[in-house]
């Protein structure tokens, strides 16, 4: 009898582990894909990059992680930084860096990812942790969750919006946010 008991506790344990493993791997690429993009444990403004940085500096920082390249752009003061998501080709961001000769004083950033469960997701991860970060937000009129911030001796507004294109007939639809930083 006591046999049977201790191997019906042994058999839920495994079935209890099997279950929280399955539930644990269901989100881990999505929580990849906050933190690619944002990558919370860098210091300043955004992914590791201050107001002040350069051109230079700003490509130094963000060409050394092996999920980014370098982006050609029309214009002189922007340096475009294309940045890999979690595991999926599909998942991706864009991050527009405006550089003058004193350099960087905006950015904007667009994620694409492949289902508006996954734009959600990530979308509610960037809210929270500037949440955390910089305090509590204001809804603008025009759809965007607004913060207010102070680094490296400068006042900057971060805004966020989540920006699903659900699918029309012939056209796929798009899923993602539009996260942009300005120096005030």
């Amino acid at each position: 009898m006591r046999k049977i008991l201790y191997l019906t506790i042994f058999i839920l344990s495994l079935s209890s582990f099997k279950l929280n493993n399955n539930f644990n791997n269901k989100y881990e690429p999505f929580e990849k894909l906050f933190l690619d993009f944002i990558m919370p444990s860098s210091d300043n403004v955004f992914r590791g990059i201050a107001f002040d940085m350069s051109r230079e500096e700003v490509k130094a920082i963000e060409l050394a992680r092996n999920t980014t390249a370098l982006r050609k752009s029309e214009k002189v003061d922007e340096l475009i930084i294309e940045c890999n998501m979690g595991s999926e080709v599909l998942d991706f961001v864009d991050i527009t860096y405006y550089i003058d000769n004193e350099g960087v004083y905006a950015l904007d950033a667009e994620t694409y990812v492949i289902t508006p469960q996954k734009s959600t997701y990530v979308f509610n991860k960037v809210k929270e942790f500037y949440s955390a970060k910089l305090g509590k937000y204001t809804l603008a009129d025009d759809g965007y969750y607004d913060f207010k911030g102070f680094a490296n001796d400068y006042k900057y507004k971060l805004s966020i919006k989540q920006v699903d294109f659900p699918p029309t007939g012939e056209e796929e639809g798009s899923y993602g946010m539009y996260l942009l930083i300005r120096q005030l």
